[in-house]
């Protein structure tokens, strides 16, 4: 498995994380898949077309187009989703990053 490290981004709005005036440097994977699910597309100056928008998907009736925007997301940023899990109340994925 590749381990890619990142700087992290700290709480619920997503502030740098410093500590003793320092960037934190971490394992960035857990991190990158959030801010993937949180982000739709056009949020992403850089890649405007990148993100999956989850919040767009809170009242759709077929997970199908979840699964499908996760997977095709996730493939454009370098990472594999071996699966992905869904239940009303919970979302798990199961992604690493892609060898290539």
């Amino acid at each position: 498995m590749i381990r890619r490290f990142d700087i992290m981004l700290l709480g619920a709005d997503y502030d740098l994380a410093i500590e003793n005036g320092d960037f934190i440097i971490g394992e960035g994977l857990n991190q990158q898949v959030a801010l993937l699910l949180l982000a739709g597309p056009g949020d992403i100056r850089h890649v405007p077309g990148l993100g999956v928008g989850l919040h767009n998907y809170t009242l759709d009736e077929n997970p199908a187009d979840l699964n499908r925007n996760i997977r095709l997301n996730f493939k454009k940023d370098g990472l594999r989703v071996n699966k992905v899990m869904q239940s009303t109340t919970e979302l798990t994925i199961d992604a690493e990053y892609d060898n290539v």
